[in-house]
């Protein structure tokens, strides 16, 4: 059974919430669902709004992707809101048995792409390597 897109949502949040917490790190949770982010992680007293979002892997073309925007949909049709560093400092996201976090300055306003492997044309321009996006890297850089 494939999970809708809400289960989805859940998993990579738990999955990211228990990377923070399996080392040592507070989790906390909004009380209402409408807020902008889903967690705020404390390191070392420095308190860090977090956006997860479910990735897709595009493993023959070397990338993941996630959505760095929000959507609804009302009587005028879909809209679309971009996330800003007013209202959450990272994204998070879980690929391959691993967290991920990047700031939301290095981020596009739609979506993000972040490299499994380097592009086949060599063209490294721009390029945001995966593998520099780690959990662990991460919270060496809040230290």
């Amino acid at each position: 059974m494939e999970l809708n897109t809400h289960f989805q949502g859940k998993t990579t949040e738990l999955k990211v919430a228990l990377a923070f917490l399996s080392r040592g790190y507070q989790i906390n949770q909004p009380l209402v669902s409408d807020s902008r982010y889903d967690f705020i992680v404390d390191i070392n007293n420095k308190l860090i709004r977090l956006q997860v979002k479910t990735c897709r892997a595009f493993e023959n073309e070397g990338y993941i992707d996630f959505a760095t925007s929000s959507s609804h949909t009302n009587t005028k049709g879909t809209v679309n809101h971009s996330y800003t560093n007013s209202e959450i400092d990272f994204f998070a996201t879980f690929y391959n048995n691993e967290c991920y976090i990047i700031s939301v300055n290095d981020c596009g306003k739609r979506n993000q792409h972040l490299r499994i492997k380097p592009p086949l044309n060599g063209n490294q321009r721009g390029t945001k390597m995966l593998k520099d996006y780690t959990i662990d890297k991460f919270i060496e850089r809040q230290l």
